[in-house]
């Protein structure tokens, strides 16, 4: 970190700074003892913390190699590897990811693994957070399958309008509902799960846990305040009309009864996705 006569040297010349060189001096440490410490001590703590996850890291790889039977060992593929290393580094501190990384590598020097990796995992793993990880780990152990809902309001005869798509029926999803729906979607876009709404599960049971839910209680709380926008509206329209003496009578939506269905689907992993999950996961 420069100091301020090396700054004040850069922007103004020797010759002035030289002038400032005591009071200079003396706000230099001022300034450390209050401010500039913090960063140093921050500095140290980082670099304690990266040194740390990366002696970690090595110890997860050299634990998931030792698990490979001796006669299945083979060198690493170095498409997969060097990626993989090269990608991981800038996910040293985020320990789930970090583990997946470390299986991928371990994984392709397995015989018997080898042949399940694709040179995408590496990107995929990229584009994932661990909460994307978290949901499809527990797709997988439900049986590579999950019921995913959305809720829908019929706003008229003809009409209707969808609220917080493809909520999964994760376990925890009472408050991170939103997080793992979005995971629903970038899961699918990575293609490694796929979900429709032509397809349901056989039991009920998975979509019946959805109406105590909270997502299900957030949906109806933008359905209803949808309404009173929406009567809002029209009650400002109805009086602007009245104003210039012209006779409407307004139909205003209940605000109250508001019927909200739940459109079932499912979510299910595709045979990339079941790759992935057995070198990754």
């Amino acid at each position: 970190m420069s100091d301020f006569q090396t700054i004040i040297n850069t922007a103004s010349g020797a010759v002035i700074a030289g002038t400032f060189a005591g009071p200079l001096k003396s706000l230099e440490n001022i300034w450390y003892g209050s401010i500039g410490y913090r960063f140093d001590l921050f500095a140290q703590k980082k670099k304690i913390k990266m040194e740390q996850d990366i002696k970690k890291y090595k110890e997860e790889i050299a634990n998931e190699v030792i698990k490979i039977p001796k006669n299945n060992i083979i060198d690493p593929k170095l498409s997969v590897v060097g990626p993989a290393l090269e990608a991981s580094k800038y996910y040293i501190d985020e320990e789930v990811l970090r583990k997946m990384f470390a299986r991928l590598i371990a994984n392709s020097m397995d015989k018997t693994s080898a042949a399940n990796i694709h040179p995408a995992f590496v990107e995929f793993i990229k584009q994932m957070t661990s909460v994307d990880a978290h949901v499809l780990n527990e797709i997988h152990l439900n049986g590579n399958n999950i019921a995913i809902v959305k809720y829908r309001e019929q706003a008229t005869k003809n009409g209707y309008k969808d609220y917080l798509t493809e909520v999964p029926a994760t376990k925890d999803r009472q408050n991170k509902y939103k997080e793992h729906s979005a995971a629903i979607v970038n899961l699918t876009r990575l293609g490694l799960i796929r979900y429709t709404y032509k397809e349901q599960l056989l039991s009920f049971d998975y979509y019946q846990t959805f109406l105590n839910s909270e997502s299900y209680k957030d949906a109806y709380r933008q359905a209803r305040a949808r309404r009173m926008n929406v009567n809002k509206t029209i009650s400002a329209f109805e009086k602007a009309v009245r104003n210039n003496g012209i006779p409407y009578t307004a139909s205003f939506d209940d605000e109250e009864n508001i019927n909200l269905s739940i459109i079932k689907g499912v979510a299910v992993v595709t045979p990339l996705g079941i790759n992935f999950i057995k070198t990754c996961l």
